[in-house]
């Protein structure tokens, strides 16, 4: 017996359900109903606000799935105060813009702050560090990573441990002709010697302070070169 032809049936729920999510596709893609009406923006330096809303005024009217986040982003985090920032948007028209600026931890030069990670920027408004690092430190190469950190990387590291173990020390971080390390503060010089264990010499700058506060008093040398044999002297 001859084996009866099947009948071709166009698969129509499939055609169906594919058009209905191109057309949705489509009108979300185009739809004004999409478009970004509210955007929430966490951005807590007040000086870098008019130019986030010149930024924001380029997404006025467009649908929400037309605005690319790495774009606006891009835009943000050309001012170098910025360390990061984030855009969301959804298909309900609200979006966010969340921007993170960098936290000085000292001065460098007349009108310049670092961060812990050793990026220069132009000053924050409010009241600067207390530290400042040497003008003439520089970066020296941009290929330095963080197993061999740079003479200013080294110093904004140190001045992060001082800021946070030694706030009330106000006073200048420098490298001497061999690349040694050192705080000035008032009468008070203290040696580190290169960039290793820093953090114990910090602990025992701090606890050196904590039990012989007569340092601050007068003219006094503490040399941390060596954390396992520390020095005093004048």
């Amino acid at each position: 017996m001859a084996s009866k032809k099947r009948k071709f049936r166009f698969p129509w729920t499939f055609f169906w359900g594919l058009a209905f999510l191109a057309v949705t596709g489509a009108g979300l893609w185009l739809s004004d109903i999409t478009r970004i009406q509210i955007v929430r923006v966490d951005a807590k330096e007040l000086a870098d606000q008019p130019r986030i809303e010149r930024i924001l005024e380029k997404i006025e009217g467009k649908p929400a799935l037309r605005v690319r986040p790495h774009e606006i982003e891009s835009f943000v985090d050309r001012n170098p105060q910025v360390r990061m920032s984030t855009f969301y948007r959804n298909a309900f028209g609200r979006a966010r813009l969340k921007v993170d600026y960098r936290q000085p931890v000292a001065t460098y030069g007349a009108s310049q702050e670092v961060d812990e990670d050793g990026e220069i920027f132009a000053s924050l408004p409010g009241t600067p560090p207390n530290l400042a690092i040497q003008a003439n430190v520089q970066v020296m190469t941009a290929y330095l990573t963080i197993c061999d950190p740079s003479p200013l990387r080294i110093a904004a590291r140190l001045a992060k441990k001082l800021q946070v173990l030694v706030p009330e020390l106000a006073g200048n971080i420098a490298f001497d002709a061999r690349g040694g390390i050192s705080f000035n503060s008032g009468d008070l010089l203290v040696e580190f010697g290169d960039g290793g264990r820093l953090q114990d010499k910090v602990d025992l700058l701090r606890k050196a302070l904590d039990q012989h506060p007569e340092l601050l008093e007068h003219k006094a040398r503490l040399n941390l070169v060596d954390p396992d044999n520390p020095m005093q002297g004048e």
